[in-house]
């Protein structure tokens, strides 16, 4: 013997079968009472929608406008320690040449006197 379907069963066992059924969790709860969609409702929760959207790209305008403004702060900064490093391979760089001339004249002459 086959179970009996959905559309096969009487609308009480139906009922009764699906009494202890939790089904809050598939339905939206707005609020209390029920409300006739209207036009006016329609155009209220479009505003609504509307600024809410608004809103939101006010803040990440802000969150960008942050952003660009962290990342020429570090473009700068990186900027500076290149520059930094520049200066001090520069100031490292004429005491080794001058120490480096030394060297060789001072070889030259020690193989004049060789």
């Amino acid at each position: 013997m086959r179970s009996q379907t959905v559309l096969e069963m009487s609308p009480q066992l139906i009922r009764k079968a699906l009494e202890f059924v939790d089904f809050s969790h598939y339905v939206r709860k707005t609020s209390d009472e029920a409300v006739l969609q209207t036009e006016e409702l329609n155009k209220q929760q479009a505003m609504q929608k509307a600024e809410e959207i608004h809103q939101f790209r006010q803040y990440r305008s802000r969150i960008l406008s942050i952003r660009d403004i962290n990342q020429e702060e570090r473009i700068k900064l990186k900027d500076e320690v290149l520059d930094m490093y520049g200066k001090m391979r520069v100031s490292l760089d004429i005491p080794m040449v001058t120490y480096i001339k030394f060297l060789c004249n001072s070889k030259k002459k020690a193989e004049l006197y060789i």
